[in-house]
């Protein structure tokens, strides 16, 4: 193991942290022109966070111990950033979601106000630029159907399916297409209603399961509160260590486990 001041330990940490924690530059633009931007801070912080606590590991941990403290480390930094990912995947999944019921919803409104068809698809897109290749294709007459289905094939778009079924039955029966569009966006204000509910029920098992995961980190300030050296156990020891090992996969296990049920109930 290298033998470095802990001081030299420390200034790398902060040197990590400072270039790792920076916020995004797009973020900054934004700002400073006042225009809402997404900020990407999570996978930043967790960089910021875990790069230090790694680097800060070598002066406080020795031998075998060390390697299962490290190697326990990354993998916590791995599934934190796959646990991230994930969280928005689900977070684009819900606004397609909502996109695609407003933007049925604003169609059949264009309807009922007696627009025609391709003029509310015009309308409608450019709001809503999902729509803007089936909007160029209706100008140009051709299937409009096709490209609304051409368009449902991402995540959370599977509305644009029923509204591209909607389209053929008016364009192949003559049905009026208002009264089509109509049905279809309470179809899909009730499943958006519904999936809103199943998450505000599933969110507080995420949030449990979650805090589970990491209260074992108040034990060991707890333990040094109270006079021990908890935290020198289970990194400078191999018992310790795989302790430490044992506990954080069977949390991260669990955590998995929570996420799992969670994503089936929102999907089901």
């Amino acid at each position: 193991m290298i033998a470095l001041p802990f001081s030299t330990w420390a200034a790398v940490a902060t040197g990590c942290t400072v270039l790792l924690a920076r916020p995004d530059p797009g973020w900054v633009a934004a700002h400073r022109l006042r225009v809402a931007a997404p900020v990407r801070w999570p996978a930043r912080l967790l960089l910021a966070v875990g790069v230090p606590a790694v680097a800060t590991l070598p002066p406080l941990v020795h031998g075998a111990a060390a390697l299962v403290v490290v190697a326990t480390a990354c993998g916590v930094a791995v599934f934190a950033r796959r646990e991230l990912r994930r969280g928005r995947q689900r977070e684009q999944v819900r606004a397609a979601v909502r996109e695609v019921t407003e933007l049925v919803d604003a169609l059949a409104a264009e309807m009922r106000a007696g627009v025609l068809p391709h003029r509310a698809l015009n309308t409608v897109a450019v709001d809503h630029p999902l729509l803007a290749p089936a909007a160029q294709v209706a100008g140009l007459g051709g299937d409009t159907s096709d490209a609304l289905r051409a368009a449902a094939g991402g995540p959370g778009r599977s509305g644009l399916d029923a509204l591209a079924g909607a389209w053929h039955v008016s364009e192949t029966c003559g049905a009026p297409l208002a009264e089509v569009l109509d049905r279809v966006a309470r179809a899909l204000r009730f499943e958006t209603e519904l999936g809103e509910e199943v998450r505000s029920t599933v969110e507080p098992a995420r949030a449990t399961g979650r805090l589970l995961a990491v209260l074992p980190l108040l034990g060991l300030f707890l333990g040094a509160g109270l006079g021990a050296d908890p935290v020198h156990v289970v990194t400078a020891t191999l018992p310790g260590a795989l302790s430490l090992a044992a506990g954080t996969a069977l949390a991260c296990a669990g955590v998995r486990w929570i996420e799992t049920t969670a994503d089936r109930a929102e999907r089901g």
